[in-house]
């Protein structure tokens, strides 16, 4: 066959074109890190009184946040705006993570994450994050 190699071989390179696209397109999706509580003089814990943390942080959708506590003292679950400002688990099925090493990927508009243990929402262990498209 002859001609054949040609597509072949332009075939295979539009392939892997493709593949280092997705590749450093994925890397840049990736975003920052982020340790909930570290930087601002909370030893980087998910624990009482982090609800502040963010201030002055421009979260970007994409980023990670990684929750680090004790699991037998919290946990971290995503809710929603009325969960949040009522401390209460909304809606019913709300995601719960309860590792103690929790890493979570920041998503557009805002994210809200509270612990269900005890009254420790009250006590401030809560955050809103606003994700930014850029």
């Amino acid at each position: 066959m002859v001609g054949g190699g040609g597509r072949r071989n332009a075939q295979v390179a539009a392939l892997l074109a493709g593949m280092l696209a997705m590749f450093v397109h994925s890397e840049f999706a990736l975003g920052d890190t982020y340790v909930v509580g570290s930087g601002r003089g909370l030893e980087g814990t998910w624990t009482d009184n982090v609800e502040r943390w963010t201030e002055g942080i421009h979260f970007k959708a994409g980023d990670l946040l990684v929750f680090k506590y004790d699991p037998a003292q919290q946990n971290v679950v995503l809710v929603d705006k009325q969960g949040y400002y009522s401390c209460r688990v909304s809606p019913p099925d709300a995601q719960l993570y309860n590792s103690g090493n929790d890493t979570i990927k920041v998503l557009g508009g805002m994210n809200y994450f509270m612990s269900s243990i005890q009254n420790h929402c009250y006590l401030g262990t809560k955050i809103a994050v606003r994700g930014y498209d850029s």
